[in-house]
């Protein structure tokens, strides 16, 4: 039987430095879209910190911008006919070429035109009940850490699931 009084508890002292992963994947400011798309799927991660030459967090870029971005916006709607006894018959038209040729724009483009620069930066010594509560926000998968601005880790929802988890199991 395990007498160790901390199992089952979540350390109330737990802050950012205790959950973030260390070994951030992320990209540069002369960075193009294709590479940010890359990364994505090479490391299978959702979204990369911008950083500049000094390693200062200045945006975030993630799949949700990115699909944002080079959505399907060119979609035309064409009345076929109508008549008094069925609905108006439609046909939904799409320019597949345009959109290629959107997308190869969307690539060559610098990651700083789409970034998110208001991405959620929270310091290493941030509470993790305040970082779960960025989290729970719309919209907001991964937290940056940051120690005067210079990039120190990140945290997705999956890390602080993990890591409450292994606190209480």
């Amino acid at each position: 039987m395990n007498t160790d009084s901390s199992v089952g508890m979540l350390r109330i002292d737990a802050v950012a430095s205790d959950v973030m992963v260390k070994q951030v994947i992320k990209l540069k400011t002369e960075d193009c879209v294709r590479e940010a798309l890359l990364r994505f799927a090479l490391y299978r991660v959702s979204g990369l910190p911008i950083v500049n030459d000094r390693n200062e967090v200045v945006g975030l870029i993630s799949e949700r911008i990115l699909m944002q971005r080079i959505g399907r916006d060119e979609l035309k709607i064409i009345p076929l006919f109508y008549s008094d006894f069925l609905p108006m018959t439609m046909a939904i038209v799409y320019d597949e070429e345009r959109w290629n040729d959107k997308l190869h724009m969307i690539m060559e483009r610098n990651v700083m035109e789409l970034a998110d620069r208001h991405a959620p930066i929270v310091q290493m010594n941030a509470k993790i009940d305040e970082i779960a509560a960025l989290l729970g926000k719309r919209h907001v998968s991964k937290v940056i850490v940051a120690e005067n601005n210079v990039l120190a880790g990140i945290i997705s929802r999956g890390d602080m699931v993990r890591f409450v988890s292994a606190s209480l199991l």
